[in-house]
């Protein structure tokens, strides 16, 4: 499966990184740091994780809401994830026709919720592990 990771801070692309690859082990993931990095691209993913804020105030392709159509043009199967450290932004990838939103600051302390939102998008079955009586469990 393919993944496209469009964030310009290093630690959130790691982060990222390591969520995609605990739902898929075998997982191709692309990341760039810029919109205009994708523009060069040959890929076709399954799912893009789409960061709002992207630092590039100039051209027509200002943000992540702006990307967001585009995407949408070019890989109208994929799934687009939005992710924003703020919540109204959040909700302007959903109007612009993000699939799901997250947010960034849950990333490190949540990752959990953002596998599990990338497993119910790509309606993969959903995995529990948990203790009970002093083993792991996977269900």
């Amino acid at each position: 499966m393919q993944f496209l990771i469009v964030e310009d801070l290093p630690d959130f692309q790691e982060m990222m990184r390591e969520v995609i690859l605990t739902v898929d082990p075998k997982a191709e993931i692309t990341q760039c740091m810029t919109l205009s990095e994708v523009a060069y691209l040959n890929v076709k993913p399954h799912v893009i994780l789409l960061d709002h804020d992207l630092g590039e105030p100039h051209g027509r392709l200002r943000n992540g809401v702006d990307c967001v159509r585009l995407f949408k043009e070019h890989f109208p199967d994929a799934i687009i994830i939005g992710v924003s450290g703020l919540g109204h932004h959040n909700a302007t990838m959903i109007h612009a026709g993000a699939d799901a939103s997250f947010v960034k600051g849950r990333i490190g302390s949540e990752p959990d919720k953002l596998a599990l939102l990338i497993r119910q998008l790509l309606k993969l079955p959903i995995v529990w592990q948990h203790e009970y009586e002093g083993s792991t469990v996977v269900e």
